[in-house]
């Protein structure tokens, strides 16, 4: 039960960090988009 606690545990951590990874990517390659502005988009003029 303990082992697969530890276990359980780590498949966490690595999740977070994958799922962490994939939003600091998508966060950079909405800067550089390079499928321009699509149908749905919000726009905000300041």
């Amino acid at each position: 039960m303990h082992n697969m606690l530890q276990d359980f545990g780590k498949i966490l951590i690595i999740l977070g960090i994958v799922i962490a990874f994939i939003g600091l990517l998508l966060t950079g390659l909405g800067r550089f988009s390079f499928l321009g502005r699509l149908p749905g988009d919000i726009l905000i003029q300041k």
